[in-house]
């Protein structure tokens, strides 16, 4: 048994002794250089932005949109032999800006952040806008919210991209404020960067926290439909669109709105009327802060939770994922876990649990993917050692359709990714005697027996305990 260096869950103010004043004095987000947080850039909160460095990334953001929309304005057809389309996409064609340690995923991608594929569709559906007379550069904004496979992973990567000049700017400044020149760094696109110590070769990039956002404003389907309610009969037809995790729902949306330009008139003007609002770092509904908190605590007090075995020849992809769910499972319900993610939505407890397992996952060879799409809407999780692989769903027993969670949706992304295995982690919210919980596992017996028996069901009992006061 080894136990892993739990400084991977260090922030980057305790890893480079780092007073928490300076931290706020300069505003930065004190990232996790070992373990990604699943926030954004929101275009709309670089509007009217004071901070050193980033009072001209508005202007600089909406001069390069604007670019892309006057020459798929002018594009006569839809491939590289129009030199207006090949130049709008050569804009969309960019190489990811590495080390912002933002996003929910495994930290393995490099490369292209747009592929030609999601460039065609995106370029395609900007066109169409354009058609109709819509010149906005707002549209660059919205647009991607009505393109499949195009999330704010791949917006906030395009946005970092297009003021990447500001960003390193402002990343030379933070590091003469800290006085952080003597660290070791590394040349990154001609920029001398702090490394990151987890990931070699590759950049720690700050940025400030009040840029960012759970959930961009141009991402949620509430501000489409709030948009559409003047038109009723527009609103009842996006109602069954509103689940953005739905397969090809975007796309649906988006030929619906094409065929009501008074509607996407409303929406484009109460996008641009709308406030956007950073994270709320005070509740940390997301656990970006309270995670590592409860790691620490789980450390000190239960130090033996995170041993592990560490030769991957004797654990299979399954056992790896079942000692994932057991110690997230001993975390919330033995060691003081329960009273603390009352505060988190389910993505919070997904990111805890992805925290938790990052470690674990890279000691035996398997890679850990959050929210991967294969066709099917996002799973939760998707783990593979290259040969085998397993899904896991979360679900809150709160959530309406939790039965449904396992019967069919599990299932489904089972079957789209090719799962070996699965398993399905209820967070019960109620008693230990919940009647939702037999309910569950009744509804297994739905499941087609060809998967019925290579899923398993986990209980996690969620609900805070009483204190001793309280029993007596």
């Amino acid at each position: 048994m080894a136990t892993r260096d739990m400084s991977i869950f260090k922030s980057f103010s305790e890893l480079y002794d780092i007073k928490r004043e300076d931290v706020d004095r300069l505003g930065f987000f004190d990232i996790t250089p070992g373990v990604d947080s699943p926030l954004y850039i929101d275009a709309k909160l670089l509007r009217g932005f004071t901070i050193p460095h980033f009072s001209s990334s508005d202007i600089k953001l909406k001069k390069e949109f604007s670019k892309i929309i006057e020459l798929v304005s002018k594009c006569k057809n839809e491939s590289n032999d129009d030199i207006f389309y090949k130049a709008a996409d050569k804009l969309l064609t960019f190489t990811e800006l590495q080390g912002t340690c933002l996003g929910f995923s495994n930290n393995n991608t490099s490369g292209k952040a747009i592929g030609k594929k999601k460039r065609r569709r995106l370029l395609s559906n900007l066109k169409q806008l354009t058609d109709l007379g819509f010149v906005d550069e707002e549209l660059m904004e919205l647009v991607s919210v009505f393109t499949d496979g195009f999330g704010c992973d791949l917006s906030s990567d395009l946005i970092t991209f297009m003021i990447k000049d500001i960003i390193f700017d402002y990343n030379i400044y933070i590091i003469e404020q800290l006085e952080l020149n003597d660290r070791k760094k590394i040349k990154y696109m001609g920029v001398d960067l702090l490394e990151n110590p987890f990931r070699p070769n590759k950049p720690i990039i700050l940025l400030p926290k009040d840029i960012l956002s759970e959930l961009p404003l141009c991402f949620s389907y509430e501000d489409i439909s709030s948009a559409c309610a003047q038109n009723e009969d527009a609103r009842k037809s996006l109602q069954e669109y509103i689940d953005i995790n739905a397969a090809g729902a975007k796309e649906r949306v988006f030929n619906l709105l094409l065929n009501d330009k008074e509607m996407l008139f409303n929406l484009i003007k109460q996008y641009k009327n709308a406030d956007a609002l950073h994270y709320d770092y005070e509740t940390d509904p997301l656990c970006v802060w309270k995670f590592r908190e409860i790691i620490d605590d789980v450390f000190k007090n239960y130090e033996g939770i995170f041993d592990m075995k560490t030769d991957a020849n004797h654990q299979s992809i399954k056992d790896v994922s079942k000692e994932c769910l057991s110690i997230f499972k001993h975390l919330i319900e033995d060691c003081g876990g329960r009273n603390k993610i009352q505060r988190f939505n389910e993505k919070g407890i997904q990111f805890l649990f992805f925290a938790t397992s990052y470690f674990i996952c890279q000691l035996n060879s398997v890679s850990l993917n959050p929210e991967v799409n294969h066709g099917k809407g996002p799973i939760d999780f998707y783990l593979t050692n290259g040969k085998e692989k397993v899904s896991i769903e979360f679900k809150k027993s709160t959530h309406p359709r939790y039965k449904h969670g396992l019967t069919s949706q599990l299932v489904d992304y089972m079957k789209a990714n090719d799962s070996t295995f699965g398993y399905y982690a209820f967070m019960n919210y109620g008693s230990v005697s919940s009647r939702k919980i037999p309910a569950l596992l009744n509804a297994k017996n739905d499941i087609e027996k060809e998967y019925r028996d290579i899923i398993e069901v986990v209980i996690i009992q969620s609900t805070a305990e009483e204190s001793a006061s309280k029993k007596q």
